[in-house]
């Protein structure tokens, strides 16, 4: 949770007991007094029992959003520092809305819808390996970038990959839009990405089937042809077709 006065996030121990182990009012995830912390969201690593919290690091005018993550035991130790790893650099006109945390095997990863303007949300996810480096590049994944409006994110762990599912009116039409990101920091399918009619090969019939289905998805249909999940059959989908083709591994 996060207090104020001053805005600061906070993680709670709690034995089997119900002891708190951390004082009364717990311990904050940073030192740093001179941002502001807000909206923080953990998940825990089953195999270490530690917690990785993940927070909206804003100035104190709160104008400028970033996140900010850091791993602490339940001894209370920050294993990242202090102040933790930064995931996204805070910068200004930036909104970061439903923050989610979630353990994907070793790595413990965190996704958010960005909102530069409305009608223009990102969805952005990033993963931290257990020392505090960065598993999927210096820049977040883009999970969606269709211009829309999105809401209600929240994240699940599947087999090797964090699922993402969201509320979007890119369609006219609230609907809900689900996107996975494999283990790697790619997204889709990672056996045969391209392999749209499933004959277990990237191939003429593939592209067949993009060119065939080429523009915006229908609403509430079915689109296999739509690769990447962007809402439309594009650049990206033949891309990716392009990019596999061949038999598949």
């Amino acid at each position: 949770w996060y207090g104020t006065s001053p805005l600061m996030a906070r993680l709670q121990w709690i034995d089997s007991d119900g002891n708190r182990l951390m004082g009364t009012s717990g311990m904050t995830a940073t030192t740093e007094t001179t941002m502001v912390h807000v909206n923080p969201h953990a998940c825990i690593d089953p195999v270490s029992g530690d917690a990785t919290v993940f927070w909206v690091r804003q100035n104190s005018s709160q104008s400028s959003s970033g996140i900010q993550a850091n791993r602490i035991t339940p001894a209370g130790t920050r294993l990242w520092g202090a102040t933790g790893t930064q995931l996204l650099p805070v910068s200004s006109g930036t909104s970061l809305l439903d923050l989610h945390a979630m353990q994907v095997g070793s790595l413990a990863t965190g996704s958010w819808i960005k909102s530069p303007s409305l009608g223009s949300e990102q969805v952005q996810a990033a993963a931290v390996h257990e020392d505090g480096s960065l598993a999927w590049g210096f820049a977040p994944v883009l999970v969606s970038s269709a211009p829309s409006n999105k809401t209600d994110m929240t994240s699940c762990a599947g087999e090797g990959m964090l699922i993402t599912c969201w509320v979007d009116d890119r369609n006219g039409t609230d609907q809900l839009f689900t996107q996975n990101v494999n283990d790697d920091g790619s997204l889709g399918s990672t056996t045969c990405a391209g392999d749209i009619d499933g004959n277990d090969a990237v191939d003429v019939t593939d592209l067949l089937a993009i060119i065939s289905a080429w523009g915006q998805c229908p609403i509430g249909g079915d689109c296999p042809a739509d690769i990447d999940g962007n809402g439309s059959v594009d650049v990206g989908d033949l891309l990716m077709v392009i990019a596999n083709w061949g038999s598949c591994p």
